[in-house]
């Protein structure tokens, strides 16, 4: 379930006010992960880079992007998710399959559940996912494709 977004208040945006806007967003299994790189990882890690202090409101440009996300991430309180992961009756066969990507940005790791049931219907599913954002110092795409592998690896041990 997803924490309702609080409202920013009249007061400047600063990056105290961005992060705690963006952590009230409960999602421990992952399922908005996307989201989350985005709205959170990659921009909180952008402010940083500004040098900015927790109070410091946000330049303009800085203060249109995170203004365009904050329209996007009060979407986030519509999202419905079923969590009924197997197919309806008795499965029959259950397999786990597994996804990891990279970009420059971030790299990013799905595990999905896919069943089928005695009458031969097939229900795949999203069932977690992990994300991380690429260091500030710049590694190789490559690196970042192995970072993404062995996040699923620690995804689907666990």
């Amino acid at each position: 379930m997803l924490k309702k977004l609080r409202e920013p208040k009249n007061s400047p945006v600063s990056k105290r006010i961005v992060s705690s806007i963006v952590a009230a967003i409960f999602d421990p299994l992952g399922l908005i992960s996307p989201v989350v790189v985005v709205a959170y990882k990659i921009f909180l890690q952008q402010l940083w880079l500004h040098k900015l202090d927790w109070d410091d409101q946000l330049p303009s440009e800085l203060l249109n992007q995170w203004m365009d996300m904050y329209l996007c991430l009060s979407q986030v309180n519509e999202m419905a998710v079923e969590r009924l992961v197997l197919a309806k009756g008795q499965p029959t066969e259950i397999q786990l399959h597994g996804f990891c990507d990279s970009s420059e940005k971030a790299y990013g790791a799905r595990l999905y559940l896919r069943s089928v049931n005695q009458q031969g219907e097939v229900t795949t599913t999203l069932l977690c996912s992990k994300s991380g954002v690429a260091p500030v110092k710049k590694i190789t795409l490559p690196r970042l494709e192995l970072c993404g592998a062995l996040l699923l690896a620690l995804l689907s041990h666990k």
